[in-house]
């Protein structure tokens, strides 16, 4: 069974989705200079004050929160849960399934993308 266990972005700040379009913006810019000028706009969501703690618990904290509710969720029907999500994300989920009782048992590496040269 597939089930989306993550927040929508209208639980985010105002902040972070300005942020997030605002780093966008940087991204897709065409030219350094002008990346750079939205930068260092005083203005900007990216030199907001307590930006990155606002952005930190929306995208991390609250997320990770809503994903561990959801985990739950699932584990009164299933045995297994798989959750796909990004790195910075697991110190965080690892701790907070650890407080409840579980324990890793072992582990599976697998890679996200797998580049090969063709001939």
């Amino acid at each position: 069974m597939y089930r989306r266990a993550d927040v929508d972005i209208s639980t985010f700040q105002p902040l972070t989705i300005d942020f997030i379009n605002t780093l966008g913006g940087v991204l897709a810019n065409p030219t350094l200079e002008n990346a750079m000028r939205i930068i260092r706009d005083p203005d900007s969501p990216l030199l907001q004050p307590d930006a990155d703690k606002v952005v930190h618990r929306d995208i991390l904290e609250n997320r990770n929160a809503h994903l561990l509710a959801e985990i739950d969720e699932a584990l009164r029907t299933h045995d297994t849960v798989v959750v796909p999500w990004g790195a910075l994300h697991l110190p965080g989920i690892q701790s907070a399934l650890e407080a409840q009782g579980f324990r890793e048992t072992g582990r599976i590496d697998r890679p996200v993308v797998h580049w090969k040269r063709s001939q």
